[in-house]
């Protein structure tokens, strides 16, 4: 959440109360693009490890690759 010129502290409040806002009853669907999912490939370990660093073990040996 960004401040802005202009919001008082107690309209900060009133939006942590849930005062301000939409009506929730504590559950919401939030849909997520595909290409930010991590496609489940039955061992997620190596899932997240092959996202967030792609041909990790070819470049095991490159410090700059880290």
């Amino acid at each position: 959440m960004r401040l802005q010129t202009g919001s008082s502290c107690s309209d900060i409040l009133n939006v942590g109360d849930g005062n301000i806002g939409d009506n929730n009853d504590g559950e919401a669907e939030i849909e997520i693009p595909d290409d930010m999912l991590i496609k489940n490939s039955g061992d997620p370990i190596s899932s997240i490890v092959n996202s967030t660093y792609p041909s990790l073990l070819e470049n095991m040996s490159d410090i700059s690759f880290f």
